[in-house]
């Protein structure tokens, strides 16, 4: 997650949970704990209390190693989020999207571009797996074909020369 999106900021969110657990008992600082961040049948705490003491155990930098590349592939990400900017070619990253950007990229850069416009939309891309079929489907299906995706919460589809999306009402 980063640090700091739109008017939410973490600031602290790079310290360590003993250094923010020392200095909040050093300060006498009173906190409500979560009791959700005990329960194991969520995946995250599964990793944050079984998972990652076992390999800070054997590794001891891997907290802060894990923290560094997390912190790339959030560079990273923002990176392709311009990248795909760049590939909109001036357009509005609004749908409908005229197909002709998707056709004139390499498969890596239109599935990029697909991800990012659902990202700047807040959904979800589909699978890997999907995502390629689809990207393919948009790439080579001839004018009398009409590739679709249909996902829980919207749809995506090929008309009239152009990729639509929509979002249940």
């Amino acid at each position: 997650m980063p640090e700091a999106r739109d008017r939410l900021l973490r600031p602290l969110l790079g310290l360590a949970r003993n250094v923010l657990d020392e200095y909040a008992r050093s300060h006498r600082l009173v906190w409500i704990e979560d009791e959700s961040n005990a329960d194991n049948r969520y995946t995250r705490n599964f990793l944050r209390h079984e998972i990652l003491p076992a390999i800070t155990a054997r590794f001891p930098r891997a907290s802060e190693r894990l923290a560094a590349a997390a912190s790339r592939f959030g560079e990273v990400n923002s990176l392709l989020d311009d990248l795909a900017t760049l590939d909109l070619g001036g357009a509005a990253p609004e749908f409908p999207l005229p197909l002709a950007l998707f056709r004139d990229l390499p498969d890596s850069r239109a599935r990029n571009l697909l991800r990012a416009m659902l990202g700047w939309h807040r959904v979800q891309p589909p699978d890997e797996r999907r995502l390629k079929e689809f990207v393919r489907q948009l790439q080579t299906a001839g004018m009398d074909r009409h590739p679709r995706i249909d996902l829980p919460r919207y749809s995506l589809w090929y008309e009239a020369g152009s990729l639509h999306f929509r979002a249940p009402d």
